[in-house]
């Protein structure tokens, strides 16, 4: 059938992929003993699905899911001691949170969970779309030199990162032709070597942009300092639910606050509001991030 949900016309990628799909009978999505017995017999190695039901196959014996070696859970937010359990429990398999704070970014935001600080959020995690914001608004990709306004051709943007030693912002180059996947693959290593104290020195020189997130916090909002001789940090808070307007109906939507704070000296104020609303229409159409 034709769906625009994501566990269901997934199932195209898996068989055009080689995998083999173990479908539970009707009787048997609900009982969670007898999925983890279909989880074992079959040696399922993916599975996908929501945290709520994830949570209960974790309670039976952890023997039963030693095929595992990825969980993806999405459609629901990802409680903290959920990721515990999973690391704890199921150590072998990697877990994905794929829930984004918009139903149009279900297969553009992917976050790896790792073990979490006690009363820390599962982040929700995504691609890069500031980059794609800073090809579509070039206006934006400058630095305030003595004698000129230095505009770039390349996309270098630097992640705050906190480490045991303070925040450092290493940067990620040439992000503006990385696919999705691989610029979150650099990231990651740049994080970890970052917390690991493995940077190197020019690692930590250039970029127009940072980009700071404090959501896995718990932080909803939250204006950033830049970072000289950035001209620009953008500062991304939690992802919650909130009661927002769609089509004069009033209903509960996933809202994330994000703040732009820009140096006024090389960007005017209209090309700071041009460069949010490109960033805003990535979030809501995050297929663009792709084009």
């Amino acid at each position: 059938p034709f769906s625009f949900d994501s566990s269901v016309a997934g199932v195209f990628w898996t068989l055009c992929t080689g995998g083999c799909l173990v479908l539970p009978p009707a009787e048997a999505r609900r009982d969670p003993a007898r999925l983890r017995t279909l989880i074992r017999t079959e040696a399922v190695t993916h599975l996908l699905a929501l945290p709520s039901l994830y949570g209960l196959l974790l309670e039976g014996r952890a023997g039963a899911l030693a095929s595992l070696n990825t969980v993806i859970v999405a459609g629901e937010t990802c409680p903290a001691a959920l990721a515990a359990e999973h690391l704890r429990r199921v150590a072998q398999a990697t877990l994905f949170n794929e829930y984004g704070p918009t139903e149009g970014t279900v297969w553009a935001t992917v976050h790896r969970v790792e073990a979490q600080p006690a009363g820390a959020r599962v982040p929700i995690g995504g691609p890069i779309p500031g980059a794609r914001a800073h090809v579509l608004v070039p206006a934006m990709n400058v630095l305030w030199m003595p004698d000129v306004v230095r505009q770039f051709s390349g996309v270098d943007v630097a992640v705050a990162v906190r480490t045991d030693r303070g925040l450092v912002t290493p940067v990620l180059r040439g992000v503006d032709r990385m696919t999705v996947s691989a610029a979150a693959a650099a990231g990651r290593d740049l994080v970890g070597r970052a917390r690991s104290g493995r940077l190197l020195e020019e690692e930590l020189v250039g970029g127009t942009l940072t980009v700071t997130n404090l959501g896995a916090l718990g932080t909803e909002a939250f204006a950033a300092i830049i970072n000289p001789p950035q001209s620009a940090i953008l500062a991304v808070g939690a992802a919650r639910e909130e009661a927002v307007v769609s089509a004069g109906r009033l209903e509960i939507g996933r809202v994330i606050h994000v703040t732009l704070s820009v140096d006024h000296r090389p960007i005017d104020g209209a090309v700071a509001a041009e460069w949010m609303a490109a960033f805003l229409a990535l979030l809501e159409q995050p297929l663009r991030i792709l084009v």
